[in-house]
């Protein structure tokens, strides 16, 4: 899995009264969201994290589209040829080259972090507009690393809220 340790103030993000720093972003595929059922191709996680050490996390939804995604090309131009093998790069990236512009609906629920140790306690939020990457970045990612995603947990009646 590739995960992004961002720098200090990259992004924030506010819920309520409550500010977040991004602290790291990551990708699995296919995604460990599912809309009406059905998964897409990639997802994009990023961790936020407030002054209590509450979690928050966005998630972008990736779906096959027909142009390359200059974010994600940026990325996969230093992504570690071998899994497990940490490198570090000083790439500059602009955060919100990656996000959809405009109001961004979403699904927001309360769940755990996804990889171990799947701590408890994460407000989530899944955007509704997704993002796209290339067929070709989507294969150069699983040249390297293979599905990652885990499977979908049930909701265990907890609620689902829409943003509109």
């Amino acid at each position: 899995m590739i995960t992004v340790v961002t720098a200090d103030k990259a992004g924030s993000l506010k819920i309520g009264d409550n500010a977040y720093q991004l602290l790291q972003f990551h990708f699995h595929t296919p995604s460990e969201e599912a809309i009406h059922g059905k998964r897409t191709d990639m997802v994009i996680h990023l961790v936020h994290q407030n002054s209590q050490g509450e979690l928050a996390v966005v998630a972008l939804l990736l779906k096959t589209g027909d142009t390359t995604n200059p974010f994600i090309e940026t990325l996969w131009n230093v992504m570690p040829k071998t899994p497990g093998k940490p490198e570090q790069h000083d790439v500059q990236i602009d955060i919100n080259r990656l996000l959809p512009t405009g109001k961004n609906h979403y699904y927001t629920f309360a769940g755990s972090l996804t990889t171990p140790p799947c701590s408890e306690g994460v407000k989530w939020l899944v955007l509704k507009q997704m993002g796209t990457i290339s067929p070709k970045q989507l294969a150069q990612y699983h040249e390297v690393y293979t599905e990652n995603a885990r499977p979908l947990q049930p909701l265990n009646g907890r609620q689902v809220l829409s943003s509109n």
